[in-house]
């Protein structure tokens, strides 16, 4: 569980940087508990928090959320500004349009992308009631951090609302190409992008994702390109520690102490080419059978919008792909294969990284991979 905001090192006033993203750093499990939200997002983001006075707008990850008196940490304070909605809405703003139409699009996979008549408006009236909650949140001549692919139309929206406001905006998955863009209805594309141009300045993962911007807008936005990172000062001190070492050879131990160990950390998505690199373990173990029972592929993946079909075909695929290695390499020695479900905390991810000889980043196209970092 995650407490927001730890002591600040520069406070400022309350609502000078209002953080604005789909989800809060917290998310409702359902259960009547709170759990870390898991991204690259929140891991980047939070950091900032931590350390100004700042207030995050954003969903709690579920109609059925309590109220914001029964959140976690300073949240009762309302340093986290929670926005509701509907199942419906949820649906169509998030599964549908952000994550069934733009996700795909902006990592170019067009074939991929469904979309159905309502969830532009529902796309829309989500971004509206973004931009009047960060309203609401900011101090005079405050600084409004917008995230992502999911709030598209909210710099606009808010400074018009708000222009007494600095607004920024960042990007954290590839920009569409130019062609790929295109796909969408014109009206919609022009919203899209007359809403992220009204932003001061705009920061993206890559020189190229700038650059499609700039075209995308004629020229007419302020875009930098920021490339997020990680806090290596943490994953140095986790390594350093004394008992770092006996929990990274238990975990070899556990996988049946492989001579060679291949870690692979990713959420379960397309975009992560974790097939790809499934069948090319396979095919390494062909020509290598030397490596069959001394090497292990270990796949720590995290499930990912299951209520998506194409999320669920994904997962069905992944386990067909591993019993089919196993049935293939299975037997004496070392596992070829293991596969864990799960969210790793930072701490996790430190052993892992320990344990592990190789780590195999396979993603066909990302915003940055915090796990190659």
């Amino acid at each position: 569980m995650t407490s927001v905001p730890v002591e600040p090192l520069d406070p400022g006033r309350d609502g000078d940087l209002v953080i604005v993203a789909n989800r809060l750093p917290v998310s409702y499990d359902g259960a009547g508990g709170w759990q870390s939200s898991p991204g690259g997002l929140v891991s980047a983001v939070l950091p900032v928090a931590e350390r100004r006075r700042s207030t995050w707008v954003g969903w709690p990850g579920s109609a059925d959320a309590p109220a914001l008196a029964a959140m976690p940490g300073a949240a009762a304070g309302g340093r986290l500004h929670p926005v509701a909605l509907s199942a419906d809405e949820a649906d169509g703003y998030y599964a549908g349009y952000a994550n069934s139409l733009l996700w795909p699009l902006f990592h170019g996979f067009p074939e991929r992308a469904v979309s159905e008549p309502e969830w532009w408006a529902q796309y829309r009236a989500v971004n509206e009631r973004f931009a009047r909650a960060a309203s609401t949140a900011a101090a005079p001549g405050a600084t409004v951090w917008v995230h992502d692919y999911h709030l598209l139309l909210v710099p606009r929206l808010l400074r018009e609302l708000r222009p007494d406001v600095a607004i920024v905006f960042f990007l954290h998955i590839p920009m569409a190409a130019p062609g790929e863009f295109a796909r969408l209805p014109v009206a919609e594309a022009e919203a899209l992008l007359a809403g992220v141009a009204a932003a001061d300045l705009i920061g993206v993962q890559s020189d190229t994702d700038r650059e499609h911007l700039r075209v995308a807008t004629g020229g007419k936005a302020r875009v930098e390109t920021f490339p997020i990172s990680i806090d290596p000062a943490g994953f140095q001190s986790r390594a350093a520690e004394a008992d770092a070492p006996r929990r990274a050879r238990a975990l070899r131990e556990a996988l049946g102490s492989p001579h060679r160990l291949v870690l692979s950390v990713d959420r379960i998505d397309y975009t992560k080419g974790i097939l790809e690199r499934m069948r090319a373990w396979g095919a390494l173990l062909r020509r290598h059978p030397e490596w069959v029972g001394r090497a292990t592929l270990l796949q720590v993946l995290t499930p990912t919008r299951e209520h998506l079909p194409a999320y669920r075909s994904l997962r069905a695929e992944v386990d067909a792909a591993a019993a089919a290695l196993l049935r293939e390499f299975g037997g004496t020695g070392a596992p070829p294969l293991v596969q864990r479900f799960e969210h790793l905390g930072a701490e996790g991810l430190s052993d892992h990284y320990r344990a592990a000889d190789l780590l195999a980043v396979t993603s066909l196209r990302d915003g940055m991979n915090l796990v190659a970092k």
